[in-house]
């Protein structure tokens, strides 16, 4: 090997000039072109490793993130905004950062650049420089963590258990629309290719190595001034007494632009008002939240949400647009609490412009969605003292309570009312007004427009007075859930509905004539009179109706009556028969005769679970014993008697039959409910007027596609019960009906 090396050194030497020239070219060629290509198929897994973030994630390697905040942000034309440059280290202490951030300069202009208050950061080479990119527009920021000036270095930035720095802010400015827009979106993103040294970098102190892996972007809705979406509630006050509930609407009012989805959040007091029921408006087909409740600094937070998209039947429905009249998009209904002395308080949206956890009105956009809420208002509640009652002697205490209460004497008799019980199909008709048939409406029929048609129906009233009035309705959606409705020769009047997705359910309307008129009676004197119901969406379905001048009136407990006049009030209670379906009752121990197994009870201001129930033989409507459910201080927000495991079928129809006093007549709801988390309502959830003598309750409803074999059924005491008040319930039961 040695003679070899030294015969090929002795031929070397003897190469002329022009050979030796030769060679060295030979070597320059293997240099500059077969050792790259070696290297880097040495290096190529190496790379892909090194640089693959997924890969770096995957070894626990650094991950650096430059962040854009805010990520949305909906400005007018005109209108200077900042947007904050966040740096996070991944626990690493960092030397040095390049961001370029990309924007369209047609719709956007830069402003400002400012550094940020990142104290190692000694020194911004590139503050603000704008270059272009394509179509785009460049800023160019640097920052490091040496000062030139002074020669000092720092030691580094690191975010290690803090949150992200602010490294820069910059402004912008939103450009005038193009002619015929109403809103143009645009983006601000950062210039950023893993392993690219020319772009965004994070530069890692110790091994000068870049570990930036994480980027975002800020979405900017350039909007039309135009674009302003309000809510507010109606009417905006009260003049109430303690212990007296009232209704709110919330309005809403997108000004000519089409929305897809709106989030109310209203503010309450809970000392002073118990929030007791929600029900859905007339202008959306899918409420994934209606009156869910939560607290927020010591407040109250009641919760709406309505979409245009039906999980259902997966489908989606036509955008709300409100033109001249605003849409109503809930009711909800409230009850003060007893007050000492006069006190105001009100209910207030939760609302910050361009904040996505609070009150929304949302509007499809290209490529997403943007909130264009601009204005809400409040509503003020003055709640003046109950007036003394004259002193009571308290009867004997019934054994088993759990402290003394008086009960009021018995009140003195009232007026008759008005109850006239309507099948729909057995008024005039005329024009495309049809009858149909179904199974499940009363009496197997009922009526519905096709076109243009009327059905116009004759009553007596016995006095001068305020009227309400019931319809059993099915509504498919939202584009078949309404009515007009006349009462002798006055205005038509608007009558919405809720969707019922095509189950038969009684509703108490509004009826509306203009602006911000959402009645719930109409005044009529004594005589004869005339309704008259008219087409105003096609294909909506009407089975009953109920005219009464009670407006506490449960119209499942009295729609077995013949139309008729006046009838006695109170009604009879009738005597508890069994279930015509003869299915068996899903509630077990109805009658507390096997004391509280399996009923549970929860009181919040009591002392949690247990509390509130007593099994008492003092008082029963049917066999020997009672449930007592007692409440012991006010303002609860978590009061309820149930009963889990409850096997509710989808889709199908219940009776629900119970009885029930209280010692001051006051009022309870039933629910039937998911029993755990996120307690989606199951198709029931009626509130019940009590009075101080056994009553029997019924009413049928029809659950839900979300219903299962997890329900629970509860009585609800939220919004009515006070410190000192007793329920009695007895003999409940929840039967199918075949």
């Amino acid at each position: 090997m040695k003679k070899n090396k030294q015969k090929f050194l002795a031929k070397l030497v003897k190469l002329d000039a022009k050979q030796k020239v030769f060679l060295k070219i030979l070597v320059l060629v293997f240099l500059a072109i077969l050792l790259p290509l070696v290297v880097l198929a040495v290096l190529k897994d190496k790379l892909l490793t090194t640089y693959n973030p997924e890969v770096l994630q995957a070894q626990g390697s650094p991950q650096a993130s430059l962040t854009l905040e805010p990520e949305v942000i909906n400005p007018n034309p005109g209108d200077e905004f900042d947007i904050s440059i966040l740096l996070d280290t991944d626990g690493e202490t960092v030397s040095a950062v390049d961001a370029l951030i990309l924007f369209d300069p047609t719709s956007l202009d830069f402003v400002s650049a400012q550094e940020g208050t990142i104290e190692e950061f000694l020194y911004y080479p590139l503050l603000g420089e704008v270059s272009s990119q394509d179509s785009l527009n460049v800023i160019s920021l640097s920052a490091i963590d040496f000062n030139p000036e002074t020669s000092q270095f720092s030691d580094g930035y690191n975010t290690s258990g803090g949150n992200p720095g602010l490294l820069a802010t910059l402004r912008f400015r939103a450009k005038d629309l193009p002619q015929g827009e109403s809103f143009v979106t645009t983006h601000l993103s950062f210039s950023f290719t893993v392993s690219s040294t020319t772009d965004c970098n994070v530069i890692q102190k110790d091994t000068a190595e870049d570990i930036l892996a994480n980027v975002n972007e800020t979405n900017v809705n350039i909007l039309s001034p135009s674009i302003e979406a309000s809510l507010f509630l109606n009417p905006t006050s009260f003049a109430l007494n303690s212990r007296e509930k009232f209704e709110v609407n919330i309005l809403l009012d997108t000004n000519n632009e089409p929305v897809s989805a709106v989030d109310a959040r209203v503010l309450f007091d809970p000392a002073v008002l118990s929030f007791v029921k929600a029900e859905e408006g007339t202008i959306f087909s899918y409420y994934p939240l209606l009156g869910k409740l939560s607290t927020e600094d010591g407040m109250s937070l009641v919760s709406v949400s309505a979409v245009n998209f039906n999980p259902q039947d997966t489908s989606f429905y036509d955008e709300f647009t409100s033109q001249a009249v605003p849409g109503l998009l809930a009711t909800l209904t409230f009850k003060t609490k007893t007050v000492t002395s006069p006190t105001t308080t009100t209910l207030a949206f939760k609302f910050t412009t361009s904040l996505a956890n609070d009150s929304n009105v949302v509007r499809a956009v290209d490529g997403g969605a943007i909130d264009i809420l601009k204005v809400v208002n409040q509503a003020t509640v003055s709640i003046s003292p109950l007036p003394p009652s004259p002193p009571l002697s308290p009867p004997p205490s019934p054994s088993l309570m759990p402290s003394p209460s008086i009960i009021p004497s018995a009140s003195p008799a009232t007026p008759a009312r008005l109850i006239e019980v309507i099948e729909a199909e057995s008024g005039s008709l005329a024009g495309a007004m049809q009858k149909l048939s179904d199974s499940t409406a009363s009496e197997g029929e009922y009526i519905s427009p096709t076109g243009s048609g009327t059905a116009t129906y004759q009553f007596t009233t016995p006095k001068e007075a305020h009227y309400f009035l019931w319809m059993r309705v099915n509504t498919k959606n939202g584009k078949t859930n309404s009515f007009y409705a006349k009462f002798d020769s006055g205005n038509r009047l608007a009558v919405h509905l809720p969707v019922t997705h095509e189950s038969w359910r009684w509703q108490k309307v509004s009826l509306k004539e203009s602006l911000l008129d959402f009645r719930k009676s109409a005044h009529l004197t004594k005589g004869i009179h005339l309704l008259e119901i008219s087409n105003r969406e096609e294909n909506t379905k009407l089975d009953k109706l109920i005219i009464s001048d009670d407006p506490g009136l449960n119209p499942s407990s009295v729609a077995y009556l013949s139309t008729s006049s006046p009838l006695p009030s109170p009604l009879p209670s009738p005597s508890p028969s069994p279930s015509p379906s003869l299915q068996p009752n899903l509630v077990l121990n109805p009658g507390f005769e096997n004391g509280q197994t399996p009923w549970q009870s929860y009181s919040d201001v009591g002392g949690g679970y247990g509390e509130g129930l007593t099994i008492t033989n003092s008082t029963s409507y049917q066999g020997s014993y009672s449930a007592l459910f007692y409440i012991d201080a006010s303002g609860g927000n978590n009061i309820q008697l149930y009963q889990a495991n409850i096997n509710a079928e989808p889709n199908t129809n219940y009776e629900l039959s119970f009885a029930a006093k209280s010692n001051t007549g006051c009022d309870l709801k039933a629910d039937l409910l998911k029993h755990t988390e996120l307690y989606d309502n199951y198709g029931l959830s009626q509130e019940f007027n009590l009075t101080s003598s056994w009553q029997i309750f019924t009413t049928e409803f029809t659950t839900n596609y979300l219903a299962s074999s997890d329900a629970r059924f509860r009585f609800w005491f939220v919004g009515n019960g006070q410190a000192g008040d007793q329920y009695f319930i007895d003999q409940v039961s929840l039967t199918k009906i075949e």
